[in-house]
């Protein structure tokens, strides 16, 4: 995990590759038509641990972020 230094905000970062998305076999909830998706990204990118909402928005808006 890395830290920007604008905003404080801890990052990962998502290597590029491939991955199924999606909810495992035996998760609550899990329609019998679920399929997950293979989803590849072709570029690395950095992604939040977590979701903070409007108000981390806004704080990195104000960076210039």
């Amino acid at each position: 995990m890395t830290r920007d230094r604008a905003t404080g905000i801890e990052l990962r970062l998502l290597p590029a590759g491939e991955f199924l998305m999606g909810t495992l076999g035996g998760e609550h909830g899990r329609e019998p038509q679920e399929i997950p998706p293979l989803v590849r990204l072709t570029r690395a990118f950095y992604l939040g641990p977590d979701d903070r909402g409007f108000s981390l928005g806004f704080r990195v808006a104000r960076t210039g972020g």
